[in-house]
């Protein structure tokens, strides 16, 4: 974690993941639930929800799982129990704070290893946690890379890190960086031919290459005794070391699942000037952790502070998540053409009327149009 390369990657994961954000949306048809909707998003921001998720995130790609634990009030006595959430359990105004927990604290004490027809074959059900017993649905357990059963003991019951996964790739790197770095420094090497038999001081010998050390730079002078020495130069050609290079930065980047321009800030010699194919794939991996591990964790949060905000659980409550990658202005005013010329064919047809248009504009943010003011009987 502490190799820069690594460190780079793990940190520019975990602010993509949080980067754009996300909003609580109604899935409800008949009811938007905006009052709702408000006071949730003003209660998350109360409990610091977006830094504890972006911590974990990182600990997740660091160290290969972390946990968010609740905080609250009157569980002491209650943690090797299973955590119920519900009016029943959760009392208003008893959520404290979440909190990360990592990994390294946390060791599996009971699970079931003989029965693999039941659910919970090789899942904990209880953990010590530095000496206290917590039972598993009380730490909001966050694994993006899962292994198979039979490798999960060594890994505590959490999951391969991005750091295990990039480690040979980045040695091969560094040690590639540092031969190339040694090769550069014999690039260059003078040769003094003398006659060696004819000088029985080997003193005297040292004198005359310090001699030389000390008048080979561009503004020195040394001059070469024409009867019984000669100096020559022997140069290593650097041809193929870039490639090199950029062949091992490769594999840093494919471990990564990363583009070059992301993990590098620039293009190595030999990659694709155009690396957007590698963009959009890094960007829906992302897009991937962000809906499939990151969001059960936070609807369980968000459950949390509605209970304890005295509410019910709104389960048509949901969150949207915001686009990773959005258009430049000259590809939003293309697509944006692409479009008007469709509502123009569509007109043409009979399919919708003009004031379909204008309610369309109003309500797309990207339109450019949006401020427009309808009707009453189109709003």
């Amino acid at each position: 974690m502490q190799i820069p390369y690594i460190l780079n990657t793990t940190s520019k994961y975990a602010q993509d993941i949080m980067r754009k954000g996300f909003q609580f949306i109604s899935t409800d048809p008949k009811n938007d639930k905006i009052d709702d909707i408000s006071k949730l998003t003003e209660l998350w921001k109360e409990y610091n929800c977006d830094e504890v998720l972006l911590t974990c995130a990182r600990r997740t790609l660091e160290l290969g799982g972390s946990n968010i634990y609740p905080i609250i009030d009157g569980m002491d006595k209650l943690l090797d129990k299973k955590l119920i959430i519900s009016k029943e359990t959760i009392k208003p105004n008893s959520l404290k704070s979440f909190t990360i927990i990592e990994p390294t604290w946390c060791s599996p004490i009971q699970a079931n290893y003989t029965n693999p027809l039941q659910p919970d074959f090789y899942k904990p059900s209880l953990y010590s946690v530095m000496g206290t017993t917590v039972h598993e649905s009380r730490l909001f357990k966050c694994v993006f890379e899962e292994l198979p059963q039979q490798l999960q003991p060594m890994y505590q019951f959490y999951g391969k890190s991005l750091t295990d996964k990039m480690l040979d790739s980045v040695r091969k790197f560094v040690d590639a960086s540092d031969i190339v770095i040694k090769i550069m420094d014999r690039y260059n090497t003078s040769v003094l031919k003398i006659a060696l038999s004819a000088t029985s001081n080997p003193n005297s010998i040292m004198a005359r290459v310090k001699d030389f050390i000390a008048g080979r730079s561009n503004f020195g002078v040394f001059m070469v005794d024409k009867a019984n020495e000669d100096f020559e130069q022997i140069q290593m050609t650097l041809a193929g070391l870039d490639d090199l290079l950029s062949r091992y930065a490769e594999f840093m980047c494919i471990n990564a699942q990363m583009s070059s321009t992301k993990l590098l800030g620039i293009s190595p010699k030999g990659f694709s000037i155009n690396d957007e194919s590698g963009e959009t794939n890094y960007y829906d991996n992302v897009d991937s952790i962000r809906v499939n591990n990151m969001k059960p964790i936070m609807l369980k949060m968000l459950h949390l502070i509605m209970l304890n905000a005295n509410m019910d659980i709104d389960h048509t409550i949901d969150i949207q998540f915001g686009k990773l990658k959005e258009p430049t202005p000259l590809e939003q005013a293309q697509i944006n053409e692409t479009k008007s010329r469709t509502d123009v064919n569509y007109i043409n047809a009979g399919a919708i009327d003009n004031d379909d248009i204008r309610a369309n504009l109003a309500t797309n943010p990207e339109s450019g149009y949006n401020s427009i003011e309808l009707d009453d009987e189109n709003d």
